[in-house]
Protein backbone atom coordinates (compact mmCIF):
# COMPACT_ATOMS: atom_id res chain seq x y z
CA UNK A 1 0.00 0.00 0.00
CA UNK A 2 1.34 3.54 -0.92
CA UNK A 3 1.28 5.57 1.82
CA UNK A 4 2.67 8.80 2.64
CA UNK A 5 2.60 11.98 5.33
CA UNK A 6 2.60 15.25 5.30
CA UNK A 7 4.58 18.04 7.03
CA UNK A 8 1.84 18.06 9.80
CA UNK A 9 1.67 13.98 10.51
CA UNK A 10 -1.37 13.40 8.73
CA UNK A 11 -1.36 10.24 6.29
CA UNK A 12 -2.87 9.81 3.30
CA UNK A 13 -2.77 6.56 1.37
CA UNK A 14 -2.18 7.03 -2.80
CA UNK A 15 -3.98 4.49 -4.72
CA UNK A 16 -5.20 4.26 -8.49
CA UNK A 17 -8.01 2.83 -10.47
CA UNK A 18 -9.47 3.55 -13.59
CA UNK A 19 -11.53 6.42 -12.59
CA UNK A 20 -8.97 8.40 -11.11
CA UNK A 21 -6.42 7.63 -13.28
CA UNK A 22 -8.90 9.21 -16.44
CA UNK A 23 -9.83 12.13 -13.82
CA UNK A 24 -6.02 12.66 -13.54
CA UNK A 25 -5.65 12.54 -17.25
CA UNK A 26 -8.78 14.90 -18.15
CA UNK A 27 -7.57 17.33 -15.37
CA UNK A 28 -3.47 17.45 -16.21
CA UNK A 29 -3.05 16.17 -19.34
CA UNK A 30 -0.62 13.45 -17.48
CA UNK A 31 -1.25 9.48 -18.24
CA UNK A 32 -0.23 7.62 -14.85
CA UNK A 33 -1.08 4.63 -16.83
CA UNK A 34 1.16 5.38 -19.73
CA UNK A 35 4.08 4.04 -18.38
CA UNK A 36 5.77 7.20 -20.79
CA UNK A 37 8.70 8.31 -19.07
CA UNK A 38 7.72 11.96 -20.47
CA UNK A 39 4.78 12.28 -18.09
CA UNK A 40 6.77 10.85 -15.16
CA UNK A 41 9.44 14.06 -15.67
CA UNK A 42 6.41 16.33 -16.91
CA UNK A 43 5.57 15.22 -12.72
CA UNK A 44 9.11 15.53 -11.25
CA UNK A 45 9.98 18.40 -12.70
CA UNK A 46 6.60 20.67 -11.63
CA UNK A 47 5.91 20.15 -7.51
CA UNK A 48 2.23 22.18 -8.09
CA UNK A 49 1.26 19.55 -10.61
CA UNK A 50 2.68 16.93 -8.35
CA UNK A 51 0.62 18.38 -5.35
CA UNK A 52 -2.23 18.71 -8.00
CA UNK A 53 -2.43 15.02 -8.94
CA UNK A 54 -2.22 13.71 -5.38
CA UNK A 55 -4.63 16.05 -4.32
CA UNK A 56 -6.83 14.41 -7.26
CA UNK A 57 -5.91 10.80 -5.86
CA UNK A 58 -6.63 11.63 -2.30
CA UNK A 59 -9.29 13.62 -2.63
CA UNK A 60 -11.96 11.58 -0.84
CA UNK A 61 -9.56 10.89 2.45
CA UNK A 62 -8.90 14.85 2.35
CA UNK A 63 -11.98 16.10 2.06
CA UNK A 64 -13.70 13.49 4.90
CA UNK A 65 -11.33 14.69 7.10
CA UNK A 66 -12.01 18.56 6.57
CA UNK A 67 -9.11 19.30 4.66
CA UNK A 68 -9.03 21.88 1.31
CA UNK A 69 -7.03 21.72 -1.59
CA UNK A 70 -4.74 24.75 -0.01
CA UNK A 71 -4.27 23.03 3.41
CA UNK A 72 -3.27 19.99 0.95
CA UNK A 73 -0.77 21.07 -1.07
CA UNK A 74 0.73 23.27 1.94
CA UNK A 75 1.53 20.50 4.04
CA UNK A 76 3.82 18.80 1.34
CA UNK A 77 7.04 20.08 1.27
CA UNK A 78 10.30 19.13 2.64
CA UNK A 79 10.29 15.40 3.37
CA UNK A 80 6.94 14.97 2.81
CA UNK A 81 7.67 15.69 -0.63
CA UNK A 82 9.79 13.08 -1.23
CA UNK A 83 7.40 10.39 1.08
CA UNK A 84 4.67 11.87 -1.60
CA UNK A 85 6.65 11.34 -4.65
CA UNK A 86 7.80 7.83 -3.50
CA UNK A 87 3.83 6.85 -2.65
CA UNK A 88 2.92 8.40 -6.11
CA UNK A 89 5.60 5.74 -7.77
CA UNK A 90 4.49 3.02 -5.53
CA UNK A 91 0.81 3.87 -6.29
CA UNK A 92 1.64 3.43 -10.05
CA UNK A 93 3.63 0.29 -9.66
CA UNK A 94 0.86 -1.53 -7.43
CA UNK A 95 -1.98 -0.59 -10.00
CA UNK A 96 -0.38 -2.88 -12.62
CA UNK A 97 -0.37 -6.61 -12.96
CA UNK A 98 2.77 -8.00 -11.06
CA UNK A 99 5.09 -8.35 -14.03
CA UNK A 100 4.76 -5.05 -14.92
CA UNK A 101 4.71 -3.76 -11.28
CA UNK A 102 8.01 -5.62 -10.40
CA UNK A 103 9.77 -3.50 -13.13
CA UNK A 104 8.30 -0.90 -12.05
CA UNK A 105 9.30 -1.06 -8.77
CA UNK A 106 13.02 -1.59 -10.07
CA UNK A 107 12.97 1.57 -11.72
CA UNK A 108 11.83 3.22 -8.78
CA UNK A 109 13.88 1.91 -6.56
CA UNK A 110 16.89 2.72 -8.51
CA UNK A 111 16.45 6.29 -9.44
CA UNK A 112 15.52 6.25 -5.47
CA UNK A 113 19.10 4.71 -4.68
CA UNK A 114 20.72 7.32 -7.69
CA UNK A 115 19.03 10.23 -6.08
CA UNK A 116 20.52 9.81 -2.43
CA UNK A 117 23.79 8.69 -4.11
CA UNK A 118 24.09 12.32 -6.06
CA UNK A 119 22.96 14.10 -2.78
CA UNK A 120 25.69 12.44 -0.64
CA UNK A 121 28.25 12.73 -3.90
CA UNK A 122 27.68 16.43 -3.76
CA UNK A 123 27.85 17.03 0.14
CA UNK A 124 30.97 15.45 0.43
CA UNK A 125 32.28 17.47 -2.60
CA UNK A 126 30.94 20.70 -1.17
CA UNK A 127 32.76 19.63 1.97
CA UNK A 128 35.94 19.18 0.31
CA UNK A 129 37.89 22.54 1.14
CA UNK A 130 39.83 22.29 -2.40
CA UNK A 131 36.30 22.52 -4.01
CA UNK A 132 34.79 24.74 -1.57
CA UNK A 133 38.25 27.24 -2.06
CA UNK A 134 37.58 26.58 -6.11
CA UNK A 135 33.93 27.37 -6.02
CA UNK A 136 34.82 30.96 -3.85
CA UNK A 137 37.54 31.38 -6.29
CA UNK A 138 35.17 31.59 -9.18
CA UNK A 139 33.07 33.52 -7.43
CA UNK A 140 35.39 36.03 -6.48
CA UNK A 141 36.04 36.42 -9.97
CA UNK A 142 32.97 36.62 -11.55
CA UNK A 143 32.42 39.40 -9.12
CA UNK A 144 35.33 41.44 -9.94
CA UNK A 145 34.31 40.67 -13.63
CA UNK A 146 30.96 42.11 -13.02
CA UNK A 147 32.56 45.29 -11.08
CA UNK A 148 35.02 46.28 -13.97
CA UNK A 149 32.01 45.78 -16.46
CA UNK A 150 29.83 48.47 -14.44
CA UNK A 151 32.90 50.90 -13.65
CA UNK A 152 33.95 50.54 -17.43
CA UNK A 153 30.21 51.18 -18.78
CA UNK A 154 30.19 53.82 -16.26
CA UNK A 155 33.31 55.52 -17.08
CA UNK A 156 32.13 55.38 -20.97
CA UNK A 157 29.27 57.32 -20.32
CA UNK A 158 30.38 60.07 -18.64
Amino acid sequence: MAVFKNRNGVEFVVSLDAPKIRAVRQAYNVDLASGELTDYAKIAGDPVLLVDILWELCRQDASARNITPEQFGSAISGDAWQSAVDALEDAIADFFPSDRANVLRQVYQTNREGRRAAAQLATEKIADPKIRDAMMAKVRADLDEAMRSAFATDSQAS
